[in-house]
């Protein structure tokens, strides 16, 4: 199959930093930063830069696991995933005859990768108004130190700022830079552009 180089956007985060994956006979052996891309002009954070480990760690998470044993003791069983939906299925109709629709509540991760439109339709067809997610732990938080630290809610636009603003404090002892905990790639690289597919 022979090595290629896909030109991507990293998905780790919301700042969607623009990436060169390098891949090897069907597996990713390398990601780093693109030169081009105005959200990070090359540079990656430490998530973005841990995206084969989260690609190819062995407790990822790739198909349905159902608990053997008790809560707790680590024991768990491959399942189809008709199996899953199913059981899932049963379950929150057992909830909704024994306890009524409105004891339901859909939670959702990271809007990064919720479909709101689509979680917003089930809860409807579940017959529940309480739908939960994660911006008060996640995304508010970070805004707002973002706001204190670097004056704008959002980090990506920080890039923008440089030219405008002088870093004058640290953050976890590390001085603001252009966007959250940059690790400087090698500026000037030509072989980067090499063989990119995008």
């Amino acid at each position: 199959m022979g090595e290629r180089v896909v030109r991507t956007v990293c998905s780790t985060c919301y700042c969607g930093c623009g990436v060169f994956v390098h891949v090897r006979d069907g597996k990713v052996v390398k990601i780093e930063g693109d030169l081009d891309h105005p959200n990070n002009k090359g540079e990656l954070c430490p998530k973005g830069l841990a995206g084969i480990e989260l690609l190819y760690h062995p407790d990822r998470l790739n198909y349905p696991l159902r608990r053997e044993g008790k809560r707790g003791e680590g024991k768990w069983k491959r399942i189809s995933w008709d199996e899953a939906l199913g059981t899932i299925a049963d379950k929150l109709q057992t909830i909704k005859e024994k306890h009524g629709p409105e004891s339901i509540c859909v939670a959702t991760g990271s809007g990064l990768y919720a479909n709101m439109g689509m979680i917003g339709y089930f809860a409807y067809l579940l017959g529940t108004p309480n739908i939960s997610g994660s911006g008060n732990i996640c995304f508010v938080p970070a805004a707002m130190a973002a706001q204190a630290t670097i004056g704008h809610a959002i980090a990506i636009f920080a890039n923008e700022m440089k030219t405008h603003w002088k870093p004058s404090a640290s953050f976890y002892g590390r001085r603001i830079r252009g966007t959250v905990f940059p690790i400087p790639s090698e500026k000037g690289s030509s072989r980067q552009r090499k063989g990119v597919q995008s």
